[in-house]
């Protein structure tokens, strides 16, 4: 299997789920059985990581290890402006987008300047993560063998990257050479931005949750492998208490993930009523 088929089924196994069944026709290069489970390395090796809080010079320099060695990305902020240099040509970004608003400022820069010979896709299953997202950044070659030998799996587990979003935040930003893109970004950001403290407090108080959960499920399976101090329960007790462990667990993260998708809404809302 060559790395674009085992980066294919990396995401297929992560992108399914539960529902996840051997997918053979993930490899268009062979019949030969391939029952390996590939976990989430299989699509780091692949992705960019971008943060919603990153620093500009960190999106920059993790941009640049995904391109080909011939191609070369740096930044630098100078008297308050922030440069980026490709292959020896400086372009200054967009002043004044906002912290909350950077990330997809520096994406969609890139990701123009690159146009002819890069695309950049964001992998579907993994946008409701709040603070982070991953886009695969191909070649042409690249892009031209995945949307031939995977014309099914490519639109169903990609969102080919709109330049301008915040996919973050759900407004459209300024970018290179596009600094008027959307005339009311300065009233959507301010609209928003009370929306924005929220999501990002209900996303600190789903990790100090999601963090005493994983505490008590690792004391309870300490005690299944008989190390932890609680010798009064029989291992079929301590079974069930693992069990409610996960359930709280999955519990916490639907409640979460309801409440983002709520607050996503209201951004939306936001948006539409002020392009009325």
């Amino acid at each position: 299997m060559d790395d674009l088929a085992r980066f294919m089924k990396a995401v297929s196994i992560h992108a399914s789920g539960d529902d996840y069944e051997d997918i053979a026709y993930v490899n268009p290069h062979g019949s030969e059985a391939d029952d390996d489970f590939l976990g989430m390395d299989a699509i780091d090796d692949w992705v960019l990581w971008v943060g919603w809080q990153s620093l500009r010079t960190v999106n920059i320099r993790q941009l640049d290890e995904k391109l080909q060695y011939f191609d070369k990305l740096s930044a630098e902020c100078r008297e308050g402006q922030f440069w980026i240099n490709l292959n020896g040509e400086r372009h200054v970004l967009p002043p004044n987008t906002g912290h909350d608003h950077d990330t997809y400022v520096v994406i969609s820069s890139v990701a123009w300047l690159l146009k002819d010979s890069y695309d950049f896709r964001l992998l579907k299953h993994l946008m409701g993560d709040v603070d982070r997202h991953a886009i695969l950044v191909t070649t042409k070659a690249q892009s031209a063998e995945l949307t031939a030998n995977y014309p099914g799996p490519a639109s169903r587990w990609f969102i080919p990257l709109k330049l301008g979003h915040d996919y973050f935040c759900g407004i459209d930003v300024p970018y290179l050479d596009h600094e008027d893109h959307n005339p009311l970004f300065d009233a959507q950001r301010e609209a928003v931005a009370p929306i924005i403290r929220r999501i990002r407090e209900q996303w600190v108080q789903r990790g100090a949750e999601l963090s005493e959960e994983h505490r008590e499920s690792q004391a309870w399976q300490k005690e299944l492998k008989g190390l932890g101090s609680t010798s009064e329960l029989d291992v079929s007790q301590i079974m069930r208490m693992c069990r409610e462990a996960d359930v709280k667990r999955t519990s916490t993260l639907e409640t979460h993930t309801h409440k983002m998708a709520q607050l996503r809404q209201e951004i939306a809302q936001i948006v539409r009523q002020t392009e009325r």
